[in-house]
């Protein structure tokens, strides 16, 4: 988690425009649901990660809010949407809470003493 949190605060700093700052966060999300969940999501649509990872999203509320994220960037990488910047923030919190959230979930599924 630690290399996705470096990769976020960087492309926050760095601050691009929309388009490249909605591909860069995707993306970063995408290779991290890869590493940790085994989730081929580099080659699907938007659509299917989001059917991919509501198996690993357990709560309703921030599946809904990272479905809104991912489909927000298609409009913006593919729609030319140009979204607020409130928009760009949420979507960036909700890309790193779920982040946070898979990398707790999976820490506390692991039997504690066991190598």
């Amino acid at each position: 988690m630690k290399k996705q949190c470096k990769q976020l605060a960087a492309l926050q700093k760095k601050g691009p425009d929309a388009k490249v700052y909605y591909a860069e966060l995707i993306n970063i999300f995408r290779l991290f649901i890869f590493r940790k969940k085994g989730i081929l999501s580099l080659q699907k649509t938007t659509d299917d990660l989001i059917v991919q990872v509501k198996d690993v999203i357990n709560d309703k509320d921030q599946f809904d809010k990272l479905s809104q994220a991912l489909r927000l960037s298609d409009f913006v990488k593919f729609a030319k949407y140009i979204p607020a910047e409130s928009d760009k923030e949420d979507s960036f919190q909700h890309i790193k809470n779920t982040i946070t959230n898979i990398e707790k979930s999976e820490t506390k599924t692991l039997p504690s003493g066991k190598k």
